[in-house]
């Protein structure tokens, strides 16, 4: 029986991998299929060059009003989704779109695009309420509000939140052999250099992506059986 469950298991993943390499569109993975991943990839891009070479000033004040998100506009509901398109900053985007590519290509083979969609979907809604809350209370203990001012944009939440699904996929590989550390430990490490940035973030920045990375675990956590993760997940 475990020997038949075992080739059966080998059988899922060898279909999962192909399922990630096979796509309708002529470029390597994420970007041989319509997906989240490919989506951020370029509206990222688009956004950049629109910020920096072809808005007026009046065009700049409309996208910062519509494409990023704070204590301001969060109401409005969409910024919450919509910060995630916006970048201005080349460094940022060189290093979003990088990450993205990396953890992308993986959890999208493992997800498949709608349940990746979805998880990208809470990823923007757990970093804005994590970044508005921060506001809050800074206000409520006692700071200026022109202080408290700072914008959430970037796909940073959704990065994070890949890191953390990753390191949760692949908790039983190593990310490094010699010494051998294993992706759970790799993932752990970075949310608590995420939380310790809760501690260290200057009131006018934002703390967003920990909640987009915390996200993950409640990801992992309610909807496994439901979306079928647990028989997704890697093992030696």
């Amino acid at each position: 029986y475990k020997e038949e469950q075992k080739q059966e298991y080998e059988e899922e993943q060898k279909q999962e991998e192909q399922n990630a390499d096979a796509g309708y569109l002529p470029f390597p993975a994420p970007f041989n299929t319509v997906n989240i991943i490919m989506i951020l990839f370029i509206a990222n891009c688009f956004c950049y060059i629109f910020m920096n070479y072809v808005a007026t000033d009046d065009m700049r004040d409309f996208a910062v009003e519509h494409f990023t998100v704070s204590r301001d506009n969060w109401w409005k509901i969409y910024p919450m989704f919509t910060h995630s398109f916006y970048q201005e900053q080349l460094l940022q985007l060189l290093i979003d779109n990088w990450l993205l590519c990396q953890f992308g290509r993986s959890v999208l083979g493992f997800l498949g695009a709608r349940r990746l969609l979805a998880f990208w979907a809470m990823t923007c809604v757990g970093g804005t309420a994590f970044h508005v809350g921060r506001q809050q209370f800074e206000l409520y203990y006692g700071l200026d509000p022109l202080e408290v001012r700072g914008r959430c944009y970037g796909p940073n939440p959704f990065i994070l939140g890949l890191v953390g699904v990753e390191g949760l996929i692949f908790r039983h590989l190593n990310f490094m052999q010699s010494p051998p550390v294993p992706f759970l430990v790799m993932t752990a490490f970075v949310m608590i250099i995420d939380v310790w940035r809760i501690f260290t973030t200057k009131p006018e920045e934002h703390g967003s992506p920990t909640g987009g990375a915390l996200v993950a675990y409640v990801f992992w956590a309610l909807p496994t059986k439901l979306f079928g993760l647990s028989r997704l997940t890697a093992a030696i």
